[in-house]
């Protein structure tokens, strides 16, 4: 209704009358509504505060996303995200921490955002932080603070931490065990991931394929491709890449006839 012609009041109507009990998901979506709507902001806004009085905390991140986009508006943006948090509402610090990041010399109110909402129920920040300590070159801090998500129960911050220390000198080792920790761990794309790298090193062409072949077996995303072209690479290994190829492999990580 909201995008057919000459239907906007009506539109508008229908979640105000949902709302009329106060209902706050109502509220909230009523003030989605209208933040699309020009010349409608002091309503977005109003809706959006009166959803969150009526105890929908998301209502609250959704105004501080929107805030976003007003001019002169920055100061409010940092105060809804802390009183969506406040609420409740679990990613609303992580979220401040990524905008905080727009903004030069903020850099140690960045790193508390994403250690407060670690804190508060949100680990997957964490490993947010250890990626924004990559893009600022802080060395020194990157393996810190992956290891400080892995221990947090942050899912893919051991993969990530071993791509990272893929490409450290001397620490090649360490980044083959990280990624085998963090398959057994069950995160996604890590043994993919460590049979592309072994593919780079001589030596290791049956390593390359034991990984990609678990990696296929879990139903790891492009696993199974990799392996067939990998195996037509293979000197001899062209029938038995086409019938994986055609049936694919069991749970074990066998192809046909295996």
């Amino acid at each position: 209704m909201p995008d057919q012609p000459g239907r906007q009041a009506d539109a508008e109507a229908v979640p105000g009358e949902a709302a009329a009990p106060r209902d706050p998901a109502a509220l909230r979506r009523f003030g989605g509504w209208l933040s699309i709507r020009p010349g409608r902001e002091a309503d977005t806004e109003e809706v959006y505060r009166e959803a969150a009085a009526a105890g929908d905390a998301t209502a609250l991140r959704r105004l501080a996303g929107w805030l976003r986009a007003q001019p002169g508006r920055q100061a409010d943006v940092e105060a809804v995200y802390r009183q969506a948090a406040a609420a409740g509402e679990r990613y609303a610090l992580r979220e401040l921490a990524e905008w905080l990041r727009m903004w030069k010399g903020r850099d140690a109110d960045v790193e508390a955002a994403y250690r407060e909402a670690a804190a508060t129920g949100d680990p997957g920040a964490l490993r947010q932080m250890a990626n924004w300590l990559r893009d600022q070159a802080r060395w020194t801090d990157v393996e810190a603070a992956y290891r400080e998500a892995a221990a947090a129960g942050a899912r893919g911050a051991l993969r990530e931490l071993a791509g990272w220390l893929r490409y450290r000198p001397g620490r090649e080792a360490e980044a083959e065990a990280l990624y085998r920790e963090a398959a057994a761990a069950g995160e996604r794309g890590a043994l993919y991931e460590l049979a592309g790298w072994l593919r780079d090193q001589p030596g290791r062409e049956a390593e390359v394929e034991a990984a990609y072949r678990q990696a296929a077996a879990v139903r790891e995303p492009g696993a199974l491709h990799a392996l067939v072209e990998w195996l037509r690479n293979q000197p001899g290994r062209q029938a038995e890449a086409d019938q994986i190829r055609h049936s694919g492999l069991d749970s074990s990580g066998r192809g046909p006839g295996c």
